[in-house]
């Protein structure tokens, strides 16, 4: 394990498969709309060469549905209590000061869809802790992976496992990538901490 593999952080059984079940039966009936990149440019924009992917935003604020109610403060809530289990597990616990869940968001990988090589902290988008949640297992390909910061080097592969939660800190230390899926959608959870 190198150093900055220590502060990603894997939870197995994050969810139980019940709930993800009844999770991702849920959000297959949902209309998925095509997701951007964000940059420093401003406002994000549509890139399938770099993000061939699709979004469904679970925030509160223009929500008239109930079940989406639920499932974003069940997720809150779950989250919120992970974010204390890792912070228990960082050298530097004390400094780590997380002021809330900045969004949470399902997303959609259908057949061919992937993600290169990106960080999540940008200029007009400040993050401190991305946390991923992977539902389903039954895809192939798809792979959560990251990369050294200077040769581009992978050096940790994710393999999808149900309800698995994956947390670490959304700075530039951190380029990952969602590999190219080959069959069958893949569905995930995304949220960031500030």
């Amino acid at each position: 394990m190198t150093d900055i593999e220590e502060y990603i952080k894997i939870t197995d059984n994050f969810l139980k498969p019940e709930t993800v079940g009844s999770l991702v039966y849920w959000l297959s009936k949902q209309n998925f709309e095509t997701a951007r990149i964000q940059g420093a440019e401003g406002p994000g924009i549509v890139e399938k060469k770099v993000r061939d992917t699709e979004v469904f935003p679970l925030n509160l604020f223009d929500s008239k549905s109930k079940t989406k109610l639920h499932w974003y403060n069940y997720l809150c809530s779950r989250l919120t209590n992970a974010l204390e289990d890792y912070k228990k597990t960082l050298a530097y616990n004390d400094e780590l000061i997380i002021n809330g869940i900045t969004d949470i968001s399902a997303l959609k990988y259908e057949e061919h869809g992937f993600y290169k090589f990106h960080t999540d902290h940008c200029p007009t988008i400040p993050r401190t802790l991305t946390c991923i949640v992977l539902l389903n297992n039954d895809y192939e390909g798809g792979e959560l992976e990251f990369c050294d910061t200077i040769e581009r080097k992978s050096f940790l592969k994710i393999e999808p496992k149900v309800g698995r939660l994956i947390m670490w800190p959304s700075s530039f230390m951190f380029p990952h990538r969602v590999n190219f899926v080959s069959k069958k959608p893949r569905y995930s959870i995304v949220a960031w901490m500030f």
